[in-house]
């Protein structure tokens, strides 16, 4: 229900919606973050529902439990987002995943600043 409600002004709607909502929530784990993201994308992309499950099941071939410390349905629905951004924002995504705990300076991403150049030192 919650992906219906969702995403009922964004997606193109299709008549077997219920039943591809319902498959699609079960493969996600019915996770309230995964569930939400998919949502987001869907309606951002106009996608049918069962589109939108057809390329998350595709996705999942590269996902090893093994190695991985995230359910399938987190780490698939994250990668499918992130394969949508511009190549300068999955950049900076990439550099800012680098320096997680640790607070980031506003300075890295002013226009102009030595620091985005990657000669950032705390003690600066």
């Amino acid at each position: 229900r919650f992906l219906l409600d969702r995403t009922a002004e964004g997606r193109e709607p299709a008549p077997d919606d219920a039943k591809q909502a319902g498959r699609l929530a079960e493969l996600l784990g019915d996770l309230p973050l995964a569930l939400a993201q998919a949502a987001a994308y869907i309606s951002h992309t106009r996608l049918r529902l069962a589109d939108y499950r057809g390329a998350w099941q595709r996705t999942l071939g590269w996902y090893d439990s093994r190695l991985m410390q995230y359910p399938a349905s987190v780490v698939v629905t994250w990668q499918t987002t992130f394969e949508q951004l511009a190549p300068t924002a999955a950049t900076l995504l990439r550099l800012t995943a680098f320096l997680a705990p640790e607070p980031i300076p506003v300075a890295m991403f002013e226009d102009g600043s030595d620091e985005s150049c990657g000669t950032y030192s705390p003690a600066n």
